[in-house]
């Protein structure tokens, strides 16, 4: 998306992007929704973008955390030993088959979303 707003080609593109984490792709897409889009999909993109920074959470929780197994229900759990709040505790959050659906299902309509909202843009540059 920030390579269809600025109009880079792929190998331009990567220059800015490969190394940038998904807090910082979001916070750079934030800044320029309203510079590129009419305020009605400025809103949705923003919208999408917070959306998206939630699913990144537990993304990141899920992918980096340790996992494991609340006993007697078979319920997939993941641990942390460095939370954002306190890195001396551990905290842990149950992932039982339909949260992490409801993850996987928010994932693919918040990209399908955004990629409709990009090929359909207005821009506001000559504006």
């Amino acid at each position: 998306m920030i390579w269809s707003l600025l109009k880079l080609q792929m190998k331009d593109g990567r220059l800015i992007t490969t190394r940038m984490d998904m807090t910082a792709k979001i916070a750079m897409l934030q800044i320029l929704a309203p510079r590129y889009y009419d305020p009605p999909k400025c809103h949705a993109v923003l919208s999408i973008l917070d959306i998206a920074d939630f699913i990144r959470e537990d993304r990141n929780f899920i992918a980096h955390g340790l996992w494991g197994t609340l006993m007697p229900d078979n319920v997939p759990m993941v641990a942390s030993i460095r939370p954002k709040t306190d890195p001396t505790s551990v905290v842990s959050e149950a992932f039982p088959q339909e949260r992490l659906r409801n993850i996987i299902r928010a994932t693919i309509r918040m990209t399908g979303l955004l990629q409709n909202l990009t090929g359909a843009r207005s821009t506001l540059r000559d504006k």
